[in-house]
Order: C-alpha cells, then structure tokens, then sequence
C-alpha cells in the first residue's frame, strides 16, 4: 500500500518534473 503510494508520487513528480527543475 505505502509503495503503491510512493509510485503515484514518483509519476506526478516525474510529469511535473520541470517544476523541480
């Protein structure tokens, strides 16, 4: 479950990934 979690994290970063950068 909690890395079900981090997964969906990880896609919405990387699909917002030009606002970390």
């Amino acid at each position: 479950m909690f890395s079900l979690m981090l997964f969906s994290l990880f896609k919405f970063y990387g699909s917002n990934n030009w606002i970390l950068l």
